[in-house]
């Protein structure tokens, strides 16, 4: 695995790192102004001016990344997180749709914070059955936090 965004150093089975690294750097830099101007100056952007830039660019679809891991052998598992982690954008800075409360004409938004002090608010993605533990329901946690409970 090799991380090609802040990394322009290796080989790799689909070529040269550093033809990588100046691909998505040419990619991220036409979406700010100022960044591309010092790129063009030859200058090398730092992370945090790049973050905004890469955020935006992924969500116009004008860069896709692209993570090879094996979920079998865990190879590439732990490189995937810490670019999920890392370089995307978290849910309160994507578009989320809203959270609705109420029914009907009453129906209205429900703010939602990153706090784990208030109310859980959880998005259920897949329900599966474990012929061991039963129903398993895998959700993400918007706000608030659950407790590790078994039924």
């Amino acid at each position: 695995m090799v991380e090609c965004l802040l990394n322009n150093r290796g080989e790799s089975d689909f070529g040269s790192v550093a033809a990588a690294h100046s691909a998505i750097l040419d990619q991220i830099v036409e979406m700010d102004e100022n960044l591309m101007e010092k790129y063009l100056g030859g200058e090398e952007p730092n992370y945090e001016a790049m973050h905004a830039p890469f955020e935006k660019a992924m969500d116009e679809a004008h860069v896709i990344p692209i993570c090879f891991a094996d979920a079998k052998t865990g190879v590439g598992i732990p490189e995937l997180l810490d670019t999920i982690v890392r370089h995307y954008p978290s849910p309160l800075e994507g578009n989320m749709p809203p959270f609705l409360h109420g029914e009907g004409a009453e129906e209205r938004p429900y703010p939602v914070a990153e706090d784990s002090n208030k109310t859980l608010i959880a998005h259920v993605f897949k329900v599966t059955t474990d012929p061991f533990i039963g129903k398993l329901a895998i959700f993400r946690v918007h706000q608030g936090k659950a407790a590790g409970t078994r039924r």
